[in-house]
């Protein structure tokens, strides 16, 4: 955990401001996942520490969304020896295109970049309608969450503050709003 936070603040992937989050929330920190991402020795380290607590799981297939879950897919799944797919978003909705195929006996294991309310961490698994994840890896968690799957891995845990808009002090002092996110 400590070498990847480490990578996280040498890169400048932590943010200070106001932030609008991807799951809706606003935050005074922001993880931008591709300062770290854009330096092939710090994603080299970060693909090796996702994939080291599955690698006597058997998993046949690493699955994750467009569009900086594709890089991790990638990345763990070559760890792992296995393949690798993708999820896009078509009209706001995770599908698997491209002829990506899983079968219902492959075990599957989720990637994400950051997880604040798992929305999209929820949408892969119901967008794959699968019983068999091998679990969930992910880069950065921001508080605690849980899938019901078998395992749950996070390099980074993040207890930075995270706010309703309507509640957001940040919005009250007036300080601007900033949309990093996807979606």
């Amino acid at each position: 955990m400590d070498k990847i936070l480490d990578i996280l603040h040498q890169s400048g992937a932590i943010l200070d401001g106001h932030f609008l989050l991807t799951s809706g929330l606003h935050s005074p920190k922001y993880i931008e996942k591709f300062r770290a991402l854009e330096h092939p020795q710090y994603v080299e380290k970060i693909f090796d520490a996702m994939a080291k607590p599955f690698e006597k799981d058997n998993v046949d297939i690493v699955v994750g969304p467009a569009i900086g879950g594709i890089i991790l897919a990638y990345g763990v799944a070559k760890r792992l020896g296995c393949r690798y797919a993708f999820l896009e978003r078509v009209k706001g909705k995770l599908v698997l295109r491209r002829d990506f195929n899983i079968y219902c006996s492959q075990r599957v294991l989720l990637v994400e970049d950051v997880v604040t309310k798992g929305t999209s961490v929820k949408e892969m698994m119901e967008a794959l309608d699968h019983d068999n994840f091998a679990g969930l890896s992910c880069m950065v968690e921001r508080g605690k969450l849980d899938f019901g799957l078998r395992k749950q891995e996070s390099l980074v845990k993040l207890n930075f503050p995270t706010y309703e808009p309507k509640k957001c002090p940040l919005c009250k002092k007036g300080v601007p709003l900033t949309k990093r996110g996807s979606r």
